[in-house]
């Protein structure tokens, strides 16, 4: 299974890499040359800085200033080529990493409404924001670095075994010391990587949860709580930080412990071939500084490889995302201007996670415009069908539109013929015309007006401090519950769809908005099909028809009087509230 798993990783990290950096290889080569001159005039230094200190020794200040100009002209150079290298590099690594982040966003929108309950919205938040950025500042930082990698080594081991070959013998120690020491570490770091992660993914949802609920929090004095449960993430994330620490420490010690044994070796050797007269003070100093480039650069060898343990975790977790199945939104039958009816065979469906079908068996037929109540004790499946019917998810048995199976039709088109208003109101941060206009982008202002008139809802507008162009804040949260559920008629109103399936649309409306409201749906049901789910009399009282939902299907449909006669779990339901 680990091997699977660490396939597919790996797979992922080649999709990523062919996706998004590939497209970018003029860029990318650009800067890999940029960074190869650098290195190769940088590596210049060292050999010139030891021919500065010779030439001190000799008194040759002739030879000195000659060499101190070079010594300037290089440095300045490759400083210059550094900076340039920078600002093209920030400006690639921005647009690969948006451009990654764009697909991802992409994929979580279109997702399928069960593929995209399997995770939190903090796992959503953390693998958009921190895993995208991480993955591709690794691939960068690779391609950059090896060619600089592979400069460095190549100049400073033909430095070094020009120089000396006795001294040169320190590697034969030094790398597999220094590879046995990354290849035990490896694996420890990706599973520190992987619960660091998914303790991001739990802070990410903690946050989440507690700020959109910021009044429930209030309401139940759950701030001391809300405290608690955050430091004890944050403490879950220090062990971890610790454990990441410890471990680096660890490897450090070991590798410092190796490069510190090469280096006292060098010494003493360069010592005894200084006392030879075989050896310069100078080129020893030539020596030591390419000696230890080399060491620098196979420490980032093995960094890149410890890295890359964590980035297998990260692909693991984009991996989810990218294979999360989407809703194909264009393709299928279009439905007709003004097609309707709608036809329920043998429906039986099933959430996930659930151990028995939320809805069995059900059937019905609505075949003509008109105002249609959905009444059942909670949990019988009311809105669930309403989902199936807009097609969020995918039921068993025969669902129809317009004499057509619903699943055949384009979702686009569907989601056109079929308004779906929910239980939990739906409202942007953004001003209360731009939230209207999330129907009906087309419409004008006197469409607008006119809907707003109709649910009641312009006069409560025009008192506010900018009328339509208040804006309203996230959820809707600076409106009392009945200008939303008013905002919500409207702005399923001005969407003008043939079905329209409002759920608890008057739940939280006085009884004159009510009265007003019902009025409005019973003008619309001439020339619409109108399902309202609600659990007041008042409501089903004015339908044209009621189904009665208990246990997944549909026991009995009629008329209000008729069902309080009859059906005893419309009674039950009814008879018990202070509305009847």
């Amino acid at each position: 299974m680990e091997k699977k798993e660490r396939k597919q990783e790996n797979e992922t990290l080649r999709q990523i890499f062919r996706v998004y950096l590939w497209p970018q290889k003029g860029r990318l080569a650009v800067i890999t040359l940029l960074i190869l001159l650098g290195v190769l005039l940088g590596n210049l230094s060292p050999y010139l800085y030891g021919k500065m200190v010779d030439a001190i020794n000799a008194g040759d200040l002739k030879k000195l200033a000659a060499l101190i100009g070079g010594y300037c002209a290089v440095t300045l150079t490759t400083l210059g080529m550094s900076l340039l290298e920078k600002y093209l590099g920030e400006i690639c690594s921005f647009k690969m990493v948006h451009s990654m982040k764009q697909t991802l966003f992409e994929k979580v929108v279109y997702a399928k409404t069960q593929a995209y309950q399997q995770f939190s919205l903090g796992e959503y938040l953390s693998r958009l924001n921190g895993d995208a950025e991480s993955v591709i500042d690794f691939f960068i930082n690779l391609i950059t670095n090896i060619g600089q990698i592979t400069m460095n080594l190549a100049v400073s081991l033909g430095f070094i075994l020009g120089i000396s070959l006795r001294l040169s013998s320190v590697a034969i120690f030094y790398l597999p010391a220094s590879f046995l020491v990354s290849h035990l570490a490896r694996k420890y770091y990706k599973k520190l990587a992987k619960k660091q992660r998914e303790t991001e993914d739990k802070q990410y949802g903690f946050l989440a949860e507690i700020l959109a609920n910021h009044l429930g929090v209030k309401a139940f004095q759950m701030e001391r709580k809300a405290m608690v449960k955050y430091q004890s993430i944050v403490e879950e994330k220090y062990s971890l930080v610790k454990r990441s620490v410890r471990l680096g420490n660890v490897v450090t010690i070991l590798t410092s412990t190796v490069q510190l044994i090469s280096s006292m070796y060098i010494i003493y050797m360069s010592a005894l071939l200084i006392k030879n007269g075989t050896l310069t003070l100078g080129i020893m100093v030539s020596f030591n500084t390419y000696i230890n480039v080399m060491f620098t650069s196979v420490s980032q060898i093995w960094n890149f490889h410890i890295n890359q343990q964590t980035m297998l975790a990260v692909a693991g977790r984009i991996a989810a995302l990218l294979d999360m199945e989407t809703e194909e939104q264009q393709q299928g039958r279009i439905l007709s201007d003004g097609a309707m009816g709608l036809r329920a065979k043998g429906v039986s469906f099933c959430y996930p996670d659930g151990e028995k079908l939320t809805l069995q068996g059900v059937e019905f037929e609505i075949s003509s415009p008109g105002l249609y109540g959905i009444v059942g004790k909670n949990g019988c499946g009311k809105s669930t069908l309403a989902k199936l019917l807009v097609g969020f998810y995918q039921s068993d048995g025969i669902l129809e539109l317009a004499k057509h199976p619903v699943k055949e039709y384009s979702l686009e088109s569907l989601r056109q013929a079929i308004t779906y208003i929910q239980r939990d109101d739906f409202f942007l941060r953004d001003t209360i015309q731009n939230n209207l206009l999330l129907a009906n982008p087309h419409a004008g202002w006197k469409e607008i007006e006119a809907v707003c008139r109709q649910a009641g809802a312009h006069d409560f507008i025009m008192a506010l401090p900018e009328g339509y162009f208040t804006i309203i804040g996230e959820g809707g949260s600076t409106l009392s519950s009945g200008q939303k559920q008013k905002l919500s008629l409207a702005r399923a109103l001005l969407r003008d769809s043939s079905v329209l399936i409002l759920d608890e649309i008057t739940a939280n409306l006085d009884g004159a908005a009510e009265h007003q409201v019902l009025k409005v749906l019973a003008e619309q049901s001439h020339q619409k099909i109108i399902l309202v789910i609600s659990h007041k009399a008042s409501v089903t009282a004015v339908c044209d028809q009621v189904f009665v939902l208990d246990q997944g299907k549909v026991i009995d449909s009629g008329k209000h009087e008729q069902l309080l006669e009859r059906c005893t779990v419309y009674q039950e339901i009814f008879r018990q509230r202070f509305d009847v």
